[in-house]
């Protein structure tokens, strides 16, 4: 039986995504390169898709993660592009099994439309550019507990409104049939546990 590492998995799957993005920005669509890294980003995809519903790339503090695994290596290579996609209000994008090509190819082109923006970008709030199939694009919810600022009306608002916001993202997630962001799940548990501990 070949089992693939998780680890090498994970980097490829980053090398690939890196590979795909800086090609679109340099050439135009119909450039030999942009057609191959695309078509290597799709399979690579289809390979993790084959093992799990989902795959989720995300920015957590430093650390770049693919699922459940951190890729200390890509830090090096992709952090300043990570950084760049996060200023934009991109820390986690999840492709879940069933994605197609024309899926993919949306995903870098939405993506590539977001690094060319000053602004930033709210994905998860109804941005048509990704409205793409069997893709979900937006921020990675860990909250930073401020003890001083917590029993102040506002922040307590504010983490009930994410809470919520999160709830209905993983609703839907569920509904879909596909695998919740687990980091998701356990930030929005902790920011009201932290928060009704704080305000009993």
């Amino acid at each position: 039986m070949n089992v693939t590492n998780p680890d090498t998995a994970a980097e490829n799957l980053l090398r690939r995504f890196a590979s795909a993005l800086r090609g679109a920005q340099l050439y135009s669509d119909t450039h030999p390169l942009v057609g191959r890294n695309l078509a290597f980003l799709v399979d690579t995809f289809g390979e993790m898709l084959a093992a799990a519903p989902s795959v989720t790339i995300a920015m957590v503090g430093d650390e770049i993660i693919v699922d459940s695994t951190p890729v200390p290596k890509a830090v090096a290579t992709m952090g300043d592009l990570m950084r760049r996609l996060r200023s934009r209000g991109i820390e986690r994008i999840t492709v879940s099994r069933g994605v197609a090509a024309e899926d993919v190819a949306a995903l870098v082109a939405a993506l590539n439309g977001a690094l060319s923006s000053t602004a930033a970008v709210a994905p998860e709030a109804d941005d048509p550019a990704f409205a793409i199939p069997h893709v979900r694009v937006g921020r990675v919810r860990v909250e930073a507990h401020d003890e001083a600022n917590v029993h102040d009306m506002a922040t307590i608002q504010r983490l009930y409104n994410d809470a919520v916001a999160a709830a209905g993202r993983i609703w839907q997630t569920v509904e879909a049939g596909d695998r919740p962001d687990l980091r998701e799940v356990r930030a929005v548990v902790n920011s009201l546990a932290f928060a009704v501990a704080q305000n009993r």
